[in-house]
C-alpha cells in the first residue's frame, strides 16, 4: 500500500507530503512531468539549488 492511500495508518495531522530531489537524475525535464503526474506540486528551490515539491494528502 503506498503512502497516498494509507489514510488509517498515518498521523491525521500530515497535510502534506514534501520532496526534496537532491538526487540530479531527478532533475531532469521527464521526471519534473512525472512528479506533476502523480499530484505533486513545485514549491521552489532550496538554498541548496535542490527542487522542493509537496503533495496535498487527504486526512480524516
Amino acid at each position: 500500500m503506498g503512502f497516498k492511500a494509507a489514510l488509517d495508518s498515518r498521523d491525521p495531522c500530515a497535510r502534506y507530503l514534501l520532496a526534496e530531489n537532491a538526487n540530479p537524475g531527478l532533475r531532469r525535464s521527464s521526471m519534473r512531468i512525472y512528479f506533476s503526474r502523480l499530484g505533486f506540486r513545485m514549491l521552489g528551490i532550496n538554498h541548496l539549488c535542490y527542487k522542493l515539491w509537496g503533495l496535498p494528502l487527504q486526512s480524516r
